[in-house]
């Protein structure tokens, strides 16, 4: 064990020493990747993160966020989780990465949920924003609204499904502890409320940057090193997700897309050494969330195949190398209504000009 442990601190001091050699001899190259991930920070990151995560903070420090539980009442039954859950899932599926994890770190400073019920969620109550994944991944680096709408759905299909399996085992707990009074425990009054939030809105964002910054600078060095381009892409995603979408999107790999979904749901190491900073003193290593990003990932993949084959139309549009679905196609009865139907309009339309003229 001895040897192990003089094994692994001999491998990090080289490391670190690797690096502290590329600092020195390498500079332009780690200059230019801090001012491209800061310019990312300045221009994306904090104007689609900053006033909503202080609006889901704020609902989880205040007593707003137990209201928000009450219409997940039924979903919170379905899948064996305290009837005070509820508000985590919603700022889940809306807030982005930190958002669910600090309702859960809220509510388990405050005991609202023992350590089971903590580490059970953050197995699937971690989700990148819609705001991230529709608008940024879709509309800006894909091209296609669709498809962003795809990728999420992709994300929310897994969240649940984790939830539903990891209610299996723990449908055994009594319902009296699943069925705790919502309206336990105290919240912070409104006005301290919103302190907590701006403030904890500003440090998790100013160390989300300063992830960023770093795993972009490991990133731009490993794209030193002679190595296929999709080695590359697919190592800095594993690192940052952020700057790496981009070249995800265009990166020539079968089943891209779902690539593109499991790196979306896993987020890199940058995302999760932010939720393990969020989770401070929680009893959860950072091996579990590690796995329970791999397994995320991978329940997003096989959705993401399911949604492309029941929608072959978007898959077209993606894909480079595939020829156009045509709207008539016996496939796609769907599409079809909808274009007889948009013509149907447009005839209707034109034929009321006419008389009006006339």
């Amino acid at each position: 064990m001895l040897r192990k442990i003089h094994l692994v601190d001999f491998l990090f001091l080289c490391l670190c020493g690797l690096f502290a050699e590329q600092l020195l001899f390498n500079s332009p190259v780690i200059s230019r990747s801090m001012a491209d991930s800061l310019k990312l920070c300045v221009e994306t990151i904090i104007p689609s993160l900053f006033c909503f995560m202080v609006l889901t903070s704020f609902l989880s420090n205040s007593s707003l966020g137990k209201w928000l539980s009450l219409p997940m009442l039924p979903l919170c039954r379905l899948l064996c989780l305290p009837v005070n859950c509820g508000a985590a899932l919603i700022l889940c599926f809306l807030g982005g990465y930190p958002a669910g994890v600090k309702a859960l770190s809220d509510a388990w400073q405050r005991r609202e949920i023992d350590d089971k019920t903590l580490q059970r969620m953050l197995l699937f109550a971690i989700c990148p924003a819609p705001s991230f994944v529709i608008v940024t991944v879709g509309c800006y680096f894909l091209c296609n609204q669709m498809l962003g709408c795809l990728l999420y759905g992709a994300q929310v299909l897994s969240v649940l499904f984790l939830a539903l399996v990891s209610s299996v085992p723990a449908s055994v707990q009594s319902k009296q502890k699943l069925s705790r009074t919502l309206f336990q425990g105290e919240c912070l009054p409104y006005d301290h409320a919103l302190v907590e939030a701006v403030l904890f809105s500003s440090r998790t964002l100013l160390g989300m940057c300063g992830y960023i910054v770093f795993f972009a600078v490991l990133s731009s060095l490993l794209a030193q090193f002679p190595l296929p381009t999709e080695v590359l892409t697919i190592s800095s995603a594993a690192l940052e997700i952020s700057g790496a979408c981009g070249k995800l999107a265009v990166l020539s790999i079968p089943h891209r897309l779902s690539v593109l979904s499991f790196f979306l749901s896993f987020g890199g190491l940058s995302v999760q050494f932010q939720l393990k900073s969020i989770l401070g003193n929680c009893p959860c290593s950072f091996l579990r969330l590690f796995l329970g990003r791999i397994a995320h990932g991978l329940c997003s993949a096989v959705f993401t195949e399911l949604l492309l084959s029941a929608f072959p139309q978007t898959a077209a549009v993606f894909s480079a190398d595939a020829s156009p679905l045509p709207l008539s196609n016996a496939s796609t009865p769907l599409l079809s209504l909808c274009l007889i139907g948009m013509i149907c309009i447009l005839l209707n339309g034109s034929q009321r000009k006419v008389a009006a003229k006339e």
